[in-house]
């Protein structure tokens, strides 16, 4: 157990191109608690600000679980209707073709606030299924389900928006995503990161930030998060003709800007 745990704590240190990257307190902890979610089979609930990166998390957690070698599908709700096919391995019952349903493996359900109640009576009744009854005569339904949400799940469940009953079968296990300006020094880093990544994409010069720069993107509030970032880095690696980028190849709100000075 303890050569598994090790070998898994080594695999997400080294998941940093999928949201675990940084070294703040608040990316330790998430590093910690993927780490030991993934290596059971518990039902997860990401919750986080939009753009914080939780299907990225939702990855990470299937690709270090047992279920690895199989495949992780990803739904948003908002756009399942109530007999979208997709949804058959909520049915055990179903009796179509297996290639028109999920069978195994993991299942991110993106945005659960979105799905309709005939859906979330659907998902309640497989999570309150005996394992041994989830199959029919074609195979075994083995599906984890991780579901994510940018909303306050509990408030949407006393305002009659959400099955209260389902809701507590989904929050098993709870992980908030932190936003990125909760993680620090981990912006630069971040940064950093990626405009390694476009410029060989992309075959620019960009390759370090000016210390004025790095001040901006300590200073800047990043409403839209990580997803925010990654389109500014590959903004500045698009449009920067040296190897050094500079305040005036960013393009963001002021209004977002804190005037602060942080020590580098």
């Amino acid at each position: 157990m303890l050569e598994i745990e090790s070998t898994s704590l080594n695999d997400v240190s080294q998941q940093c191109e999928i949201g675990l990257h940084g070294e703040s307190k608040s990316i330790k902890h998430l590093r910690d608690m993927v780490k030991r979610v993934a290596m059971t089979d518990v039902n997860v609930l990401l919750t986080g600000e939009q753009g914080v990166g939780k299907e990225l998390i939702a990855k990470t957690i299937h690709n270090l679980s047992k279920r690895r070698n199989d495949d992780i599908t990803v739904i948003n709700c908002s756009s399942l209707t109530d007999d979208d096919q997709r949804i058959h391995f909520l049915n055990p019952l179903y009796k179509g073709n297996l290639n028109d349903t999920i069978t195994n493996g993991t299942v991110l359900l993106n945005g659960i606030e979105e799905l309709s109640k005939p859906l979330q009576l659907k998902l309640l009744n497989y999570l309150q299924q005996p394992e041994n009854e989830k199959l029919n005569d074609q195979g075994v339904f083995d599906v984890r389900v991780i579901t994510s949400s940018s909303i306050d799940l509990e408030q949407a469940v006393k305002n009659n928006a959400f099955n209260k009953e389902l809701y507590y079968r989904l929050n098993v296990f709870h992980v908030v995503v932190p936003t990125l300006r909760e993680r620090g020094a981990d912006i630069i880093l971040l940064a950093e990161y990626y405009l390694q990544q476009f410029s060989k994409e992309y075959n620019t010069l960009a390759m370090h930030y000016s210390e004025e720069a790095k001040q901006l993107l300590l200073r800047y509030n990043w409403p839209g998060n990580v997803r925010e970032l990654i389109n500014q880095v590959k903004r500045v690696s698009l449009l920067n003709d040296s190897n050094e980028v500079n305040l005036e190849h960013f393009d963001l709100p002021k209004k977002q800007i804190l005037n602060k000075v942080y020590a580098l």
